[in-house]
């Protein structure tokens, strides 16, 4: 099996694959040019990319690498990378980030971003690649009843996923954030249930105490969220 490393950066294509699917045994990912990528996909990503950045630092298509993800759901996942600055005033740190889109040309879909700041010491951005949102979108009715029944199941394959991008990306399991949506609690919530995840307590500040955030339990050297 490929060995882990800790960027984007130091992989090909072949060893990010190998290792994704490694830790993702249901599906196959492929590399793909930016010009494969569906356009309601590419304008979820672009939506992405141009957030909280000035408009003068906005460039499009300005994504690393893409690739697809099939897998048994029958949903095909979109994927691509980007290395995201920013900068004001008081602070200037880059994010390498990770955009997904799954479809199953119907309609359903589902989004979702990865963020992992690689330059900050702070406790809560160190070493911890995180999901920065998932949510799910649907152009049919659905009762509310079934809505939440298709979305439990997509979105945690869908967490699923993106935790095997961050072990091939970083080599690091993926974590969640500390503020989630009212719809992404469940996804975390049946993970912690089926034994996939752990729970800890976030924070060194006072006003960060009490905050509960879960990582994978998958790691090759399982996560220690008290690591220096």
């Amino acid at each position: 099996m490929t060995s882990f490393k800790k960027t984007i950066d130091d992989l090909n294509n072949s060893a990010i694959i190998d290792i994704f699917e490694t830790h993702y045994l249901k599906g196959h990912m492929s590399p793909i040019s930016l010009d494969e990528i569906p356009a309601m996909a590419m304008e979820q990503f672009e939506g992405y990319s141009s957030r909280f950045i000035p408009p003068y630092s906005y460039v499009e298509r300005n994504f690393e690498r893409s690739f697809s993800i099939n897998d048994d759901t029958k949903m095909t996942t979109y994927v691509v990378t980007q290395n995201k600055k920013y900068t004001d005033a008081e602070i200037s740190f880059i994010e390498k980030q990770i955009y997904l889109f799954a479809t199953d040309q119907g309609d359903v879909t589902l989004h979702s971003e990865i963020r992992f700041n690689i330059t900050s010491e702070d406790r809560f951005f160190k070493d911890k690649p995180f999901v920065g949102y998932s949510g799910c979108e649907s152009n049919f009715y659905y009762s509310d009843d079934v809505l939440q029944k298709v979305w439990l199941s997509l979105g945690v394959e869908q967490v699923k996923v993106m935790n095997a991008l961050s072990h091939a990306f970083f080599g690091l399991p993926i974590h969640s954030d500390t503020l989630l949506c009212a719809h992404e609690e469940p996804l975390w919530e049946e993970l912690l249930r089926r034994g996939d995840i752990q729970s800890y307590i976030e924070g060194e500040k006072k006003s960060d105490e009490g905050k509960l955030r879960y990582v994978f339990n998958d790691s090759p050297k399982l996560y220690k969220h008290d690591r220096n």
